[in-house]
């Protein structure tokens, strides 16, 4: 079986579900998304914390474009949870020095929140004391009060993504798994396979939004054979309703690890007001390895045995990260371990508290040979982009960095000849195209 679209779009997690909605609302042209699920964001978008994260912590100079996609993007999921009823609960977030010496990172924090373009009345820095007072459960030399931030499910904005897409005549082929992709002259073609038949699709455009498969699909095209990647699960405790904290924020610690930032667990208040504490970081060996190592011995082979091998060596033999890998497994095989570490900011946290671990999604840390890259790394092919590293904060900042990626596309003239359109939610577009102009 043979189609043809002009726009591709693989993976419907957050990002793919925001490319979708946005090149169906500035093209008039024939777009697909092909996920291997038969709903939207079953993995890594639903599984995460459901933060809306504010920019205050991202380097303005190194992380430029996530930190400007992740501001552009803030008012878009504001409306759009109001305007279709989706979960939005402004809890604010303290973020937490645990030693004086953190302090000076959070005054940091306050000047790249403001160069990123947030408001300086979003954030206060508060001492101790002033902490006791809003938040009695929790102790710290000091902190940084996000007021911004709220606690949000992305797997139901990415299903309303999805449905407004789909609306703007777009087409979801769910359950569906790419097989290989090629460039072909002027297009892409890729093999699809439902499991009883193969589908053979030719698009003028291929985006790669493929989350944890992404670089894999990119190399079919000898794109990205310099990187590795690293798979990393993030579970959950959950915290019992009748524990008796009083804590209506989220509370984050600054990064006992700069070169690992993503290996200190949080207290997360929900949207529906449960509490979690997490998540640790597990070494596993697949994107979907939700239970135990890996997927599939094929998968885990592939994982460590894939070239290049060069990137894992060093990570294998850097005792600090062997320690920090210990220090994960033992969190979420022990309460007592996870419950210890977010003591230090909530002593009255006890492992009796935690009722119940909650898997989460999958990291999948891209490395080079020198070492862990923070930021997502955008690959360009002749008629391809692939996206691939885009982890957090990159929920949040998916409609502003879907309007990049849309930016780049068109600069390439990968859109030439596709006919333009007025978009339907031009309000929506127009909030984050302002504040992406600053790049």
């Amino acid at each position: 079986m043979n189609h043809e679209y002009d726009v591709t779009i693989i993976g419907a997690g957050i990002l793919g579900a925001s490319l979708a909605f946005w090149l169906s609302e500035k093209l008039d042209a024939r777009i697909a998304i092909i996920d291997r699920e038969k709903k939207p964001a079953l993995h890594a978008s639903r599984r995460n914390t459901g933060v809306i994260h504010r920019p205050f912590h991202l380097d303005p100079a190194k992380r430029k474009i996530s930190a400007l996609a992740s501001n552009a993007s803030y008012i878009f999921w504001k409306e759009l949870s109001s305007r279709y009823s989706l979960p939005w609960k402004q809890v604010g977030t303290l973020k937490v020095a645990l030693e004086d010496r953190d302090l000076a990172v959070l005054e940091k924090y306050l000047k790249w929140g403001e160069e990123n373009g947030m408001d300086r009345e979003e954030m206060e820095l508060l001492s101790g004391s002033e902490v006791l007072k809003i938040e009695p459960e929790v102790r710290c030399p000091g902190a940084l009060l996000i007021k911004s931030e709220a606690s949000v499910d992305f797997a139901l904005y990415a299903e309303k993504l999805i449905e407004l897409s789909i609306s703007n005549g777009a087409k979801f082929l769910g359950g569906s798994r790419v097989t290989r992709i090629s460039e072909q002259g002027e297009g892409v073609e890729i093999l699809v396979t439902d499991g009883s038949k193969t589908t053979r699709i030719k698009s003028r455009i291929l985006i790669n939004a493929a989350g944890g498969e992404s670089l894999d699909l990119a190399r079919q095209l000898d794109l990205g054979r310099e990187y590795a990647v690293l798979f990393f699960r993030g579970d959950y405790w959950r915290v019992s309703q009748d524990s008796g904290l009083r804590i209506r924020r989220n509370i984050y610690s600054v990064p006992r690890h700069a070169s690992f930032p993503f290996l200190d667990p949080h207290f997360i208040v929900r949207h529906d007001g449960s509490n979690d504490v997490g998540p640790n970081a597990v070494p596993v060996l697949g994107p979907y390895a939700y239970k135990g190592f890996s997927e599939s011995f094929a998968r885990a082979v592939k994982t460590v045995f894939g070239k290049p091998l060069y990137p894992k060596l060093r990570l294998v033999f850097n005792r600090e990260f062997l320690s920090l890998a210990y220090s994960e497994w033992m969190s979420t095989l022990s309460k007592r371990a996870m419950a210890s570490r977010v003591a230090r900011f909530i002593p009255r946290l006890k492992h009796q508290m935690l009722v119940e671990r909650i898997p989460g999604g999958v990291r999948s840390q891209v490395i080079s040979s020198s070492g862990i890259i923070h930021d997502p790394v955008i690959l360009v092919g002749g008629r391809s982009i692939h996206v691939i590293n885009y982890n957090s904060p990159g929920a949040t900042g998916a409609p502003g960095f879907a309007a990049y990626i849309y930016r780049l596309a068109d600069e390439k003239g990968f859109t030439e000849g596709l006919k333009k359109r007025q978009p339907t939610h031009s309000d929506l577009i127009d909030v984050v195209e302002k504040r992406l102009d600053l790049l």
